[in-house]
């Protein structure tokens, strides 16, 4: 049976686990808005730009996680 303390720890855990997914999220959303801003400033595309913000920030993590997995 699950103790008061471990349910109480599991709880904590997954609120913190949510609270820095949702700070990943907006620090994207603030990195995009940025990027933007700027590219406008420079008269280029805003797409590559974008694309190359989100393959940092959503590939990279996952393609260590799958190559720290397959050593």
């Amino acid at each position: 049976m699950v103790s008061r303390q471990e349910e109480i720890a599991a709880l904590i855990a997954a609120a913190a686990a949510t609270k820095a997914a949702i700070w990943k999220k907006v620090l994207f959303a603030v990195m995009v808005k940025i990027a933007i801003a700027r590219l406008d400033r420079l008269q280029m595309p805003a797409v590559p730009m974008i694309a190359a913000i989100t393959i940092t920030v959503l590939v990279f993590p996952q393609l260590k996680v799958y190559l720290g997995k397959k050593n």
